[in-house]
C-alpha cells in the first residue's frame, strides 16, 4: 500500500508541483491551502507524514505542528517555508518537527527528507506497537494465578540475568548509532529475556541460560539493525566501495575518481553515487542531544545553535548599508525588471510562468533576469566604493 502524505500549503504553485512530484514518486497525496483544512483531514484520515508550510493565513506553521504533536506525538512533519532563519528552524524543532526545508527547494532534497521521515515514522509505530504487544502479553493481570508471586518470579529472574544483559551490551555498544544508547540495548535485552523466559521448555536438553543468552544476543541485535537507515545488503556495498576506494588509492598514488571507482566495481556511475548518498545516512544526530560545553557544563545541541540575532554593532551596520545599498539598486530598475526580480524572487515563479504573465519568451525573461542581477551588483558595489572612500 502507498505511503500517505498530507501536503498543507497556501501557494498553489508549490502545492501543484509538490503534488506531482511525490506521486510520481508513488506516494498518495491530499492537499490542502491552509492550516484549518489540514487539521480537519488530519482527524479524520490516516497520514504517514505530514508537509507543512510555515507562514499561512489564519493559523501558522507552528500552530498546526503542535496540534498535530498534541493529537498524535509520534506523527511526522516536515515544515517548508520561503522565509528560513535559524531562529524559526529552531522553533520549529522545538515543537516536534522532522525537517525543515528553505524555498525554493530542490526536489531531490525533498524526496530524501520525505523518503527518511516515512521511514522513522515506521519505525516510530512498530516501537509503539511493540510495547503494546509486550504490556498485553507480560501484563500480569493475564497471568495465571497471584500476580503479585509472577511479578516477584519475572523481577527475580531479570535481576539474575541482568549482569549478562549488561554485559552483551557494553561489548555491543562499539559504533553504536546515535539514535541509541547502551540503556536502550539493556531494555532490549531484558525484553529478549522475558521472550526466551516465555518460549522456554524445560523438557529439552538445553538450559535456560543457553536458551536465553542466545535470545539477549539476538533481541540486542534487531535493536541496533532497527535503528540502522542502511539494510545489510546496503552496508555490505558500502563496505565494499569503502575498500575498491582504498585499493584504488594505494595503486594510483592518489585518490580514485568516482568513475574509476564505478569501473572497478563494475558499477553504474549512477548506482556508485546512491550507495555514497545512503552513507550519509548512517550519521544522524538529534538536536536535543546532550553536550558538554567548553566551560564543563552540559547543553542540548539545539542550544549550541548561534541565533541570528546574536550579530555584533559591526555586523549590524554593514548589514543595515548592504540593506539600505540593495534598496537603493532596486529603485534605479525599470517597472519591468522589478516586476520580474519579484515574481521570480519572491512568488518562485518558474522563467516560463513569468514569461506568460509579461508576454515574453522564456529564454528573453532569463536574459532581462541576469542583465537585472548585474546591474544591481555594479549599483550595490558602486554605493560601497563610495561608501569606502
Amino acid at each position: 500500500m502507498a505511503d500517505r502524505v498530507l501536503l498543507i500549503d497556501d501557494n498553489e504553485i508549490v502545492r501543484d508541483i509538490l503534488v506531482e512530484h511525490l506521486e510520481t514518486e508513488g506516494y498518495k497525496v491530499a492537499a490542502c491551502p491552509n492550516g484549518y483544512q489540514g487539521l480537519d483531514l488530519f482527524k479524520n484520515d490516516r497520514f504517514d507524514l505530514v508537509i507543512l508550510d510555515l507562514i499561512m493565513p489564519g493559523i501558522n506553521g507552528i500552530e498546526v505542528l503542535k496540534e498535530i504533536k498534541r493529537i498524535s506525538p509520534h506523527s511526522v512533519v516536515i515544515l517548508i517555508t520561503g522565509f528560513g532563519s535559524v531562529e524559526s528552524a529552531i522553533d520549529a524543532m522545538r515543537a516536534g518537527a522532522f525537517d525543515y526545508i528553505t524555498k525554493p527547494f530542490n526536489l531531490s532534497d525533498v524526496n530524501f527528507s520525505v523518503r527518511r521521515g516515512i521511514d522513522v515514522g515506521r519505525l516510530k509505530r512498530e516501537n509503539v506497537n511493540l510495547k503494546r504487544q509486550l504490556k498485553n502479553r507480560y501484563g500480569f493481570e493475564n497471568m495465571i494465578g497471584d500476580p503479585n508471586d509472577m511479578q516477584n518470579i519475572l523481577t527475580s529472574i531479570v535481576n539474575q540475568y541482568l549482569p549478562r544483559i549488561k554485559y552483551y551490551a557494553n561489548k555491543m555498544s562499539i559504533n553504536l548509532p546515535t539514535e541509541l544508547s547502551k540503556d536502550d540495548l539493556v531494555s532490549a535485552g531484558i525484553i529478549g529475556l522475558l521472550e526466551a523466559v516465555e518460549r522456554y521448555d524445560c523438557k529439552k536438553e538445553a538450559s535456560l541460560k543457553t536458551f536465553s543468552d542466545l535470545r539477549i544476543k539476538g533481541a540486542i541485535i534487531d535493536e541496533i539493525r532497527s535503528m540502522q537507515w542502511a539494510s545489510r545488503d546496503v552496508r555490505k556495498k558500502l563496505s565494499a566501495v569503502r575498500e575498491t576506494y582504498k585499493r584504488l588509492e594505494g595503486r594510483l598514488s592518489r585518490p580514485p575518481t568516482n568513475e574509476e571507482a564505478a569501473k572497478e566495481l563494475g558499477i553504474g556511475i549512477n548506482e556508485l553515487n546512491a550507495v555514497l548518498l545512503t552513507s550519509n545516512m548512517n550519521s544522524l544526530r538529534s538536536l536535543h542531544d546532550t553536550v558538554i560545553g567548553s566551560s564543563g557544563e552540559t547543553k542540548e545541541l539545539i542550544d549550541c545553535i548561534s541565533s541570528d540575532k546574536e550579530t555584533n554593532p559591526a555586523e549590524s551596520f554593514e548589514l543595515k548599508e548592504s540593506i539600505t545599498g540593495l534598496i537603493n539598486a532596486i529603485k534605479s530598475l525599470s517597472p519591468r525588471e522589478k516586476l520580474i526580480v519579484s515574481l521570480y524572487y519572491f512568488e518562485e515563479l518558474t522563467l516560463k510562468e513569468i514569461g506568460n504573465v509579461v508576454g515574453l519568451t522564456e529564454s528573453r525573461i532569463c536574459q532581462i533576469l541576469n542583465e537585472t542581477i548585474l546591474k544591481l551588483k555594479k549599483n550595490i558595489n558602486k554605493t560601497k566604493s563610495f561608501r569606502d572612500i
